[in-house]
Order: structure tokens, then sequence, then C-alpha cells
């Protein structure tokens, strides 16, 4: 009789550990998720300066992608525009921004973003700035394809679309879609729409 109190008594305390601790758990996982928030939040604060409603001045242009990331292309009375990734160094900073890469490719022409990852594709054509020397004395990148990770600022070059799309996947982009540069731009211009928009610019 006693054995078997003894055992249900465990059972219960067993079964109330499980309980507290999944309860628990649960409280942990929404505690988190509201710290998280609040930093994107914070982020999203920081970066309210126009970031994601300033389409450039009046000697460039810029594309918003996810704050501090965009794309700028100089000279915006040219027709042809060359764009480059760039992160904005700091919202009280008259410079333009750093670029993410030193790229030898003339331009980014298409880019996408799942999420909180930013892909692009860069022309086949080289710059016409720069020569081999040039090329190979500054290290320029020759690589056709980018991912930034926003979420730990990790940036990948990748040559090969195989490679490309594998990365992709890995980070949990199944679908990527890429859009040309110039027709986002435009779209930006004239409607104000974006691929990403932080919760309160929505």
């Amino acid at each position: 009789m006693m054995k078997q109190l003894y055992k249900t008594t465990g059972s219960i305390i067993i079964l109330t550990t499980i309980v507290l601790s999944v309860c628990s758990c649960r409280r942990i996982a929404n505690k988190v998720y509201e710290i998280k928030e609040c930093i994107l939040s914070g982020i999203d604060e920081i970066f309210d300066n126009g970031f994601y409603t300033n389409p450039g001045g009046w000697d460039y242009i810029r594309l918003p992608l996810i704050a501090p990331y965009q794309l700028l292309s100089l000279d915006n009375i040219l027709t042809e525009r060359f764009w480059v990734l760039v992160i904005e160094n700091d919202v009280n900073d008259t410079d333009l921004g750093t670029n993410v890469v030193q790229s030898a490719r003339k331009t980014v022409e298409t880019v996408g973003i799942t999420d909180s990852v930013i892909y692009c594709r860069y022309s086949k054509e080289l710059s016409p700035d720069y020569n081999d020397l040039a090329i190979e004395k500054f290290e320029l990148a020759m690589e056709r394809f980018i991912i930034v990770d926003t979420r730990c600022d990790s940036v990948m070059l990748i040559e090969e679309e195989d490679e490309f799309r594998n990365a992709l996947e890995h980070l949990g982009v199944h679908e990527p879609v890429m859009y040309q540069v110039d027709s986002v731009y435009n779209d930006f211009l004239k409607n104000k729409k974006l691929l990403f928009y932080p919760a309160e610019n929505k």
C-alpha cells in the first residue's frame, strides 16, 4: 500500500515538474519574443530619419532595403544608373555610407529580400573605372552574387548561381524572388513601395 502511494506521489511530482517546466519555458519564450520585438523596434526608431521614405538628393538616388542597408547610385541626372550596396554609417553622418563590398562589377542589377535576408546579383560587365591592374591592386571583388543576413550583419560573396541558391536555402530562403533595381526604385519613387517595411511604416 505504502509502495503504491509512494509511486503515485512520485508520478504526481514528476508530472507537476514537467508541467511547471513547460509553463516556465513558454513564459521564457514569450519574454524572449518581447525582448526581440523591443530590440527591432529600437533599431527602427534609431533609423527613423526618413530612411524608408527618402529617395535621395540632388546628386544621388537611393533605394532603402533594410536599415541600415541601401542601394545607392550617384549622379541621378545620368540615364544609366550604377547601383552599389551601401551601409549607412550613422544617422547624423553627412556621408552617404560605406560600400558593403568593393566590387569590380558595373552595377547591382537585381535585388530581393526575404525576411531579414538581402540578396543581390551584380552585372556581368565590369566597371569601366577599373582595369585588371586596379582590380588586383585594390582587391576588388569579382563575385556576381552577394547575400547579407541582417540578423548578424554577415556578408557572403558568391560567384556561381547554384552556390548562391544553396546558401539562400541554408538561410531559409527557399523561393528567392529578385527584381530589377531600376524598376523597384521607380516604384518607390512613384508609389512609395519597397521590398521591406519596418512595422510602423507599413
